[in-house]
């Protein structure tokens, strides 16, 4: 079987679009890049994403306390 993850996700729009069209899990990046988001910023685009598909969070050498509070 292919699962798809869609990462990188950025606005609502984003989150809606890749659920849309099949994603089995959506990707939030906190590591360190021009894609990375803070937990408060991930809030709200986590609680859009819909019943079935999992949220993924990508860390980097992260501190602990990032991952628990993301």
């Amino acid at each position: 079987m292919i699962r798809l993850k869609f990462c990188g996700m950025r606005t609502i729009d984003d989150v809606e679009r890749c659920a849309a069209a099949g994603a089995d899990a959506l990707g939030f990046i906190f590591a360190d890049g021009a894609r990375r988001l803070t937990p408060a910023q991930a809030a709200p685009l986590t609680a859009a994403v819909p019943a079935g598909v999992v949220r993924v969070g990508v860390f980097a050498n992260s501190p602990l306390d990032l991952i628990e509070e993301a």
